[in-house]
């Protein structure tokens, strides 16, 4: 569980960063 909890905090934290790029260009 911990694992999964993991893995979707990185996949949040991927899409926040993708987000940040696309606006910023």
């Amino acid at each position: 569980i911990l694992f999964s909890y993991t893995v979707f905090f990185g996949a949040l934290l991927l899409a926040q960063w993708t987000t940040y790029f696309m606006v910023g260009k």
